[in-house]
Formats: structure tokens, C-alpha cells, sequence
């Protein structure tokens, strides 16, 4: 008789026997030999770069991928730039370079690269490729239709980086057009400083920073580890022989550069110029300004709002508003008025957004108490470029304005210079601009940045180190400078500079307009600073500086600019600025000063238990841009990544958050989903979110006032338990 065995199956079966296939799996060649493979073919892909083999060769340049224009050591194998390092003794940079210069070689392979025209359409997520020929029949007809029609709307142009021979180009364009408007980039350096316009006549417009010479920095929001002015200027000074300024970093959040200062004062956010005055105060009370300045502060006495306005701000209700102790402000102030000259910067950097009016009025006025203005190490003197003199670009030009004076619904046809990656206008305040559903939005953009996800037409242009591109000085700089990235690799078929797809538009737009190419400006603007004769070039080869007087020709200047050279301007050292020239001796900005701090005051003595202050910060652009840094920065959670938000562990337990869960934030203009970062460096009651270029950008969520300022919004801050 035969029985029928039937197996059993339990669960102790089926775990002895995953077990054994696990071990068989790893003691056997097979799943490592597809590894292997696997590894080699996704490593020899035809669009990953492959370095070609030849000799070892170093060229010089300067970066073109923010004003600063830090000098370039590159070294190639064959035509191919593999590796870029700073330049030690470069006059300027001194041999820094943060990591967008040092990785600037990636750019051409990021995955945002724009190489030919293109149409976009539902917000930017559709792309319709565009002939050269398409471009100039569609946008030059639109052109052509607002020229004949002035009531449709305004036109426009926003330039990435003012002062270049292309800026002038974009000047007169805009003045073709009746309310024609070419318009600055946020640049909190340049209006900071803009405070002391004219006050050293015209044959000296501007003012720049002299940190060399700075024995105190009272920094408020300057990030100068992380983006502000020249790198190489204020990172060289914890390693000089000593030791460098002293820096006090007023930041509500801490920073590389809060870590790197001496003091760190974690401020409330909007409560910078309250205690900019407050220091003032001390300072006027117990007369620590400069000796040579009392005739003109002692008038200031006279102004009823000054004195009304320092009395109401002693130091207790400083550091109350503030969020800081009393001792802090007292001893910031002694110390300012101990070290002088002492400079106080404002600056968003990469901390928030631009700061207003009323706070460069009040950190600017510590400048001018501490002798700072016109002074060796504060605020000194500069001359503009050399001016070009070039055909098709004289005339009356159209001035150079702000955003925020423009009206609102007033621009029909809007062209975007982003040639710079530079930190986006938040998409909500250009689409206040515009005219409703009607307008025209043109980008020009090598790499697709924030500006593009609104804009209608993106036109590619050549990137760093794919053409011959003018850096003019720097916001910060002490003197003006001119330096040019050189082209070390070849820039794709379709991409054009602005001024030659303008070129293409001009005929069917009717415009008069002659023909242009950046070959053209880059010769005019190197003949107008031979033709000047000051100042010296530093060449980068071989480290020698030779006076600008002693080139033959403007043609050899061009040479030596071609294999890495900057030109210096001589500096303004007997220039005596006229301090009465500047608004602080206008009863009126005293007033302005008054009614702004005491909103102020009023909305911080209302704290509220559900609110926090939304505050937008920006990462460095590398962290996107680059396709190995945006790999490395987002795994390795060094930066916050978009959707993150990042507050203070006491904050978070007001509000029943906790690491890592899901919250809402909401504002009167939106809602946004984030993901709950905690850390001691943000300040109580304040919620970072990083700036994004997608649908998600807390910018959107931001108020933004009539000054088109958008740094810190009221919030509601809720957990989501899903």
C-alpha cells in the first residue's frame, strides 16, 4: 500500500529557506558580475563628459558668473578645461574663489542647459522649439505692434549685470519706446551705498567698500563668508598676519559667517534698523563719533525728529524689540566708537531678501557718526568706467530705475538679461508688473533659472567660459576694475548674445538700430579705458603690473585682457566728500526715519502665540546649477532643500512640531507643504524656508510692499498629521 506523503510549508520552512537562497545569492559570481557590468556601462554612457588625452596646458581668465570677476588659474588637457583654482596674487580675489567659480566648468553639462530657442507655454511646463527665423518674425512683430501702439503697455528690460557696454545697448532700446524702462537687478550692496550718491561730485559718483583698511565690521545681514561683494576681500582676513577687522555679525540666523565672526547678535528679523539707531544713540550720547564731525552732529540737534527719534529708542527698548540683551548694544556701540573706522555693511547675501529704504538710512548713518565716509578702511570715493564712445549708442538714453518704480500693470513686453545666475526676482512681484494676460515675457538664459518659468520665449545665450564676456566692477569694489572671461570651449550653434538676437528682431520692429555683436562693444569698451590712461593691468601669467599708459594701442590692452588681465583704476585718496550733501541733514528723512520705526515697534510689542515671520533665504547657486555640487549638497543635507523648513527647537515646541513631521505654511497669499528641520541657529519665532525655482518658492507666500520689498511675512505655521 502506498501512502501519499504531503509536504508541510510553515513559516519556519519559508525563513530557512530565504535564508539559504540569501547566502547562495552572495557566495555565488553571478550577481557581482552583473554589478561589475552594470557599473562600467553606466559609466561609459556617450553623454557622459570624457576628458580627451593631450598635454597639460594652464590658461588664465576671470569669472564671469557674478560681478566680483575672481582671477582663474585653469588647467586643461587639450582644449578642455578640467580643473579651475584661484589666483593667489590676483589684486582683488586674492586667490579665493567660492565653489560656483571653482566648479564653474560643470555648467556646460547641467541637465538646465538651454541650446536653442524655445516657446514656452501652461507656465513653462510645455517647450515648442523656435527657428532663429521664428524668433525674429514673432517678437520682432510684437515689438513693431507696441512701437505703434504706446496705450497697449510699456517696454522693458531688467539687466542681470549693469555697467557692461551691453547695459548701454539695452538703454537704448529702451529709449525707443515711448515710457521705454530699463531696469536694475536687486543689488543690496549698490543701494546700500547709494545713500552717499553725490557726495563726492561728479567726477566721483559712487562709493565703494575699503575692508583692507576696516578695523571694526559691523555687519548687518552681509553675508562675507557667503556671497557678499568679493569673495577673496574679508575671506583672507582670519588668516592675515593680524587676524583681520573685528566683525560683528547681526544675522537672525547662524550662518558661516555668523560662525566666523566675533559676535553674533541673533536679531529679530525686521529689527535691524531699530537697533542700527539704537547704537547711534549710544554713540551721539555719550560722543563716541568721529572728533571731526561734531559742528555737523551737534546740528543734527536742531532737527526735532532726530532727537525725538534717538530718545525713543533707548538702549533697553532696543534690545527688547531686538530680542538681544542690553549689555550687547551697549558694548557693540563702545566698540564701534573705539575702533574706528569702523564699517557698518548692510546686505542681504544669502540670508533673506533686500533690504528697504529706512533700513539703509539708519545702518548708513553709523557709517557717517563713525568717520567712515571718505575714509581709508569705510566707504571711499570711486569714478565710474571710462565711458565708450561707440555709433548707434549715443544719444539720449533712458536712465537706469528700480522695479519698484514702475507701475504696476504697466509693462506689455518684458525682456529679462539673465546671461548672470544671479538670485531671481521672485515670479510674483514681475507678474505684478505686467500687463494682465496680455504681456510678453523674453529671456535671455544660457541655464533655466526662476525668471524662465514665467517668460514666453527663452533665447540661449553662451556661458561662462564659452565667450569673450565683459566684467565690470564689482558693487563692493573700492576703485573701478574691468577684467573679461576669455572663451575656453565652444558655446552651441544656436546661442547668440542679447544685443545680436536683438540685432535679429530690429528690422521687422522697424527700430533704428545698428548692427551690433559683442565683438563690437568688448572693442569699444577696451579702446575707452586705453584711451583714460589711469590706472594699471594686472596680468595674470606672471603676476606683473604694468601702467595702463604704457600699452602701445588699445589693440594690445586687448590682448592682454584676452590672456587674463584686469584692469585697476588709480584710487581717490584727496577726494573730501561733502557729507551735508546726503539726506541725514534733510528734516524730512528724520521724519520718514520716525514714523517707520515706531510701526515698527508697535507690531513687535504685539507678539502672537499661532504666528511666526516666514523668512526666504537663498542657497549658493552651485547647489543647482553644478551637476556634481546640486548631487553632493542635496545627499549630504548641508544646505536645507526646497520644501524644508528650518526653525528653532523652542519655536517648534510652541507649536507642537517636531523633527522631520509635515507642517503648512500660510500666509495671506498661500499655502505651502514643508518638511520640519530643527536647530538651535535659527532665531525664536522665525521659520527659514530655502528659495526654489519651482511652485514652491516661499517668495510667493511673502508680502510684498509698494518698495518692492519682500523679506520677512507674518505667518501661520500648522502640523499636518498625514
Amino acid at each position: 500500500m502506498i501512502k501519499e506523503r504531503i509536504m508541510k510549508i510553515d513559516r519556519r520552512h519559508l525563513l530557512k529557506f530565504m535564508g539559504g537562497s540569501a547566502v547562495g545569492v552572495v557566495l555565488s559570481p553571478l550577481p557581482w558580475k552583473v554589478v561589475d557590468d552594470v557599473s562600467i556601462w553606466t559609466q561609459n554612457w556617450s553623454w557622459i563628459p570624457v576628458p580627451v588625452r593631450g598635454e597639460t596646458i594652464f590658461r588664465h581668465t576671470s569669472c564671469a558668473l557674478c560681478p566680483a570677476g575672481c582671477g582663474l588659474k585653469v588647467r586643461c588637457i587639450g582644449a578642455q578645461p578640467i580643473a579651475l583654482s584661484g589666483l593667489t596674487g590676483h589684486p582683488t580675489s586674492h586667490g579665493f574663489v567660492c565653489p560656483g567659480g571653482l566648479l564653474g566648468h560643470h555648467l556646460p553639462f547641467s541637465s538646465r542647459r538651454v541650446t536653442q530657442p524655445v516657446r514656452l507655454t501652461k507656465g513653462g511646463r510645455e517647450a515648442a522649439p523656435l527657428s532663429t527665423e521664428q524668433v525674429a518674425s514673432d517678437l520682432g512683430g510684437v515689438l513693431a505692434r507696441l512701437k505703434a501702439d504706446p496705450a497697449a503697455g510699456r517696454f522693458a528690460i531688467i539687466d542681470a549685470l549693469p555697467g557692461r557696454s551691453t547695459s548701454l545697448a539695452y538703454r537704448r532700446l529702451a529709449s525707443q519706446f515711448p515710457g521705454g524702462a530699463y531696469i536694475l537687478p536687486p543689488d543690496g550692496i549698490r543701494q546700500s551705498l547709494g545713500v552717499f550718491d553725490g557726495v563726492a561730485g561728479d567726477a566721483y559718483p559712487e562709493l565703494g567698500v575699503d575692508l583692507d583698511g576696516a578695523r571694526t565690521v559691523v555687519s548687518f545681514g552681509a553675508d562675507l563668508f557667503e556671497g557678499w561683494g568679493t569673495p577673496g576681500r574679508f575671506a583672507r582676513k582670519p588668516q592675515s598676519s593680524d587676524g583681520g577687522p573685528r566683525l560683528t555679525q547681526i544675522n537672525p540666523r547662524y550662518s558661516n559667517t555668523a560662525c566666523m565672526a566675533d559676535t553674533w547678535l541673533p536679531v529679530r528679523p525686521g529689527s535691524e534698523a531699530i537697533l542700527a539707531l539704537g547704537l547711534a544713540g549710544v554713540i551721539v550720547k555719550e560722543r563716541l563719533f568721529n572728533s571731526g564731525l561734531s559742528t555737523l552732529i551737534d546740528g543734527l540737534d536742531e532737527i526735532p525728529d532726530f532727537r525725538d527719534l534717538l530718545a525713543a529708542i533707548p538702549v533697553t527698548r532696543a534690545a527688547e524689540v531686538c530680542g538681544i540683551s542690553p549689555e550687547a548694544v551697549m558694548t557693540t556701540a563702545r566698540e564701534m566708537g573705539a575702533n574706528a573706522p569702523c564699517l557698518a555693511l548692510l546686505g542681504a547675501g544669502y540670508s533673506g531678501g533686500p533690504f528697504g529704504e529706512d533700513d539703509r538710512l539708519a545702518v548708513n548713518f553709523l557709517n557717517l557718526l563713525s568717520g567712515a565716509v571718505g575714509a581709508p578702511g569705510g566707504l571711499v570715493p570711486r569714478r565710474s568706467l571710462p565711458q565708450m564712445e561707440i555709433e548707434g549708442l549715443t544719444g539720449d538714453l533712458v536712465p537706469p530705475t528700480d522695479l519698484s518704480e514702475v507701475p504696476d500693470g504697466s509693462i506689455a513686453f518684458l525682456m529679462i538679461d539673465a546671461t548672470v545666475p544671479r538670485q531671481a526676482i521672485p515670479a510674483a512681484l514681475i507678474e505684478r508688473k505686467l500687463v494682465k494676460d496680455k504681456a510678453v515675457v523674453v529671456s535671455f538664459s544660457a541655464l533655466e533659472v526662476q525668471a524662465i518659468g514665467r517668460s514666453h520665449y527663452v533665447l540661449p545665450v553662451p556661458l561662462y567660459l564659452e565667450a569673450l564676456e565683459e566684467i565690470p566692477t564689482s558693487s563692493d569694489s573700492p576703485f573701478a576694475t574691468l577684467s573679461y572671461s576669455v572663451p575656453l570651449v565652444p558655446a552651441p550653434p544656436a546661442a547668440s548674445a542679447p544685443v545680436e538676437w536683438i540685432g535679429r528682431m530690429a528690422p521687422t520692429a522697424g527700430l533704428d538700430w545698428a548692427p551690433l555683436s559683442a565683438d563690437t562693444l568688448n572693442e569699444a569698451r577696451i579702446r575707452a579705458v586705453w584711451d583714460c590712461k589711469r590706472g594699471s593691468v594686472y596680468s595674470y601669467a606672471d603676476g606683473t603690473t604694468k601702467a595702463n599708459s604704457e600699452f602701445a594701442s588699445a589693440e594690445e590692452l586687448g590682448t592682454a585682457f584676452k590672456a587674463g588681465a584686469c584692469w585697476l583704476d588709480s584710487s581717490a585718496d584727496s577726494v573730501k566728500p561733502d557729507l551735508t550733501k546726503s539726506p541725514y541733514f534733510k528734516p524730512e528723512t528724520w521724519g520718514r526715519l520716525k514714523r517707520a520705526v515706531n510701526a515698527r515697534i508697535e507690531v513687535r510689542s504685539k507678539p502672537s502665540d499661532d504666528r511666526v515671520l516666514l523668512m526666504p533665504f537663498t542657497t549658493a547657486f552651485l547647489a543647482t546649477a553644478s551637476p556634481l555640487a546640486g548631487k553632493l549638497t542635496h545627499e549630504s543635507g548641508l544646505y536645507l532643500r526646497p520644501g524644508e523648513a528650518l526653525m528653532s527647537p523652542s519655536t517648534a515646541g510652541r507649536l507642537a512640531l517636531r523633527e522631520g513631521q509635515k507642517a503648512e505654511v500660510e500666509t495671506s497669499k498661500g499655502r505651502l507643504r514643508v518638511r520640519i528641520r530643527l536647530d538651535e541657529s535659527a532665531v525664536p519665532g522665525t521659520v527659514f524656508v530655502p528659495v526654489s525655482e519651482t511652485d514652491a518658492d516661499p517668495r510667493n507666500l511673502c508680502d510684498i510692499g509698494e518698495d518692492c520689498i519682500w523679506r520677512a511675512t507674518p505667518a501661520k505655521l500648522r502640523r499636518l498629521d498625514v
